[in-house]
């Protein structure tokens, strides 16, 4: 199956001719700068009035600029959706793999250093897959809470906003949900780039706070310096943080803070929001690990 990314642009989205003609090969690989905001403002500004603003958010994007939205999830949600994961994934699901095929359910892998030589870049972490067309399956309607927010980050790659949320795997590209763990002294993500193609951007929530809940570790991204730069020491539990998907990041090991039990709860959680091609598609787009 071959598809057309110019399906998915918006026509009347002023975002979408900008990243129609973008060259792939000046994507930016190294962070610029942080921009600290607060998420109804960037949506008031990039959103609700993007015609007076869609210019500056596309060139500041395209400069290498991370965005973080703060409080753009609810804690409440966000610590329902932890303990719905820990007591009915992870404590009662067993680590599996699946295809992304139109029956996938939704699931749970554990992913260990012998597991990680399976994919694209090295990883320790455990995960809970959610697919959208399984929502109506869960007791937490996980997809009914995110779309809203979501569609902001498709609006502004030019999309329709509500492209993918109806799609199954044999359309050739769905969205997927990961919760994901990292446990203390053995959880991480090796320097990569994610896929690009159909998702402009690495799109992360947090579920557990940087000196709370774990110290040491956390996301990182490579500056124009070659510096690593700490992404969570300016995150808080329900923030948002984004980028273009080729810029150059990862996830050093964490620790659990003195005096503190390691149990399924501790370590660093976070939320990730995908767009994948399903295994349909031949020769799948995907991440790569960093090459300074």
């Amino acid at each position: 199956m071959s598809l057309d990314i110019n399906n998915y642009y918006d026509t009347n989205n002023p975002y979408s001719e900008l990243w129609k003609n973008v060259d792939t090969s000046k994507l930016p690989k190294r962070l610029n700068k942080l921009i600290i905001m607060e998420w109804v403002d960037f949506y008031q500004k990039f959103h609700l009035n993007c015609n007076d603003n869609f210019f500056e958010l596309f060139n500041s994007l395209q400069n290498g600029d991370i965005y973080i939205l703060k409080n753009t999830f609810e804690n409440k949600f966000l610590n329902n959706l932890k303990s719905y994961v820990i007591n009915e994934k992870f404590l009662n699901q067993e680590s599996e793999f699946h295809k992304i095929l139109n029956d996938v359910p939704n699931f749970c892998r554990f992913i260990d250093e012998n597991l990680s030589k399976k994919y694209s870049f090295k990883q320790v972490k455990m995960t809970a897959y959610f697919f959208p067309f399984n929502d109506h399956k869960e007791s937490l309607k996980i997809y009914e809470y995110l779309y809203p927010r979501w569609r902001t980050l498709k609006f502004i790659s030019g999309y329709f906003e509500n492209v993918w949320e109806n799609t199954i795997p044999s359309d050739g590209i769905v969205d997927r949900v990961q919760v994901v763990r990292y446990p203390p002294k053995s959880g991480y993500l090796e320097l990569h780039q994610d896929p690009y193609l159909y998702q402009k951007f690495f799109i992360s929530s947090y579920l557990t706070k940087k000196g709370v809940d774990y110290v040491n570790g956390g996301m990182y991204a490579i500056d124009k310096n070659n510096k690593k730069i700490d992404l969570e020491k300016s995150i808080d539990i329900g923030d948002l943080c984004f980028g273009i998907a080729t810029i150059y990041h990862g996830v050093d090991t964490c620790d659990i803070p003195q005096g503190s039990i390691d149990s399924i709860e501790s370590g660093r959680w976070f939320l990730g929001l995908y767009t994948t091609e399903s295994n349909y598609q031949e020769n799948r787009h995907t991440g790569k690990p960093a090459s300074l």
